[in-house]
């Protein structure tokens, strides 16, 4: 059975749909949005979610995939794409959707240093001389501590409510 293909040429409208749910709406169990994963400029068959998980579109209703946890602690799922089997982390099939390309050589950074909290807005794109734990303090440059805790605050609480459908009664 062929797979389901997608215009890739909607991605960029899907993405600034998405950004414009998160302002008026925020994140929740039922506004989940999914874009396509796109490799070599061809639609893959799966999809990056907004709550940070990964589905197929390879079985008539489209299912989310399993993610395993790797020793590092980060989550990898296992994917078919052209004929080829790949263990491919999480955090880059996401951040691939929701923002662009990367290349080999571009690590993502979690805001609030959850592992495996792979929603889209506490992804970022860094190097690694940034990403690495020694240079924190370089890679938080240019905001107080104030707003680098309020920033991880907010990115627990949308965590929560998304993991526990209602925000925290406190």
């Amino acid at each position: 059975m062929d797979k389901p293909k997608f215009d890739i040429e909607k991605i960029p409208a899907l993405r600034e749909m998405w950004r414009e749910s998160c302002k008026d709406k925020g994140y929740g169990l039922s506004s989940v949005l999914w874009i396509p994963y796109v490799e070599d400029g061809e639609d893959t068959g799966y999809d990056g979610g907004s709550n940070g998980h990964i589905r197929s579109r390879h079985f008539i209703k489209p299912r989310e995939l399993k993610e395993t946890t790797i020793n590092t602690g980060y989550r990898q799922v296992k994917l078919r794409i052209k004929g080829k089997y790949k263990n491919m982390l999480v955090q880059r099939i996401i951040y691939q959707c929701f923002n662009g390309d990367l290349t080999d050589e571009d690590v993502i950074d979690h805001w609030d240093d959850c592992k495996t909290n792979n929603i889209p807005d506490n992804l970022r794109k860094e190097d690694h001389y940034t990403n690495n734990p020694d240079n924190k303090k370089k890679r938080i440059a240019g905001m107080s501590k104030l707003e680098v805790l309020k920033k991880k605050s907010e990115l627990r609480e949308k965590r929560l409510e998304q993991e526990y459908g209602d925000p925290a009664p406190f």
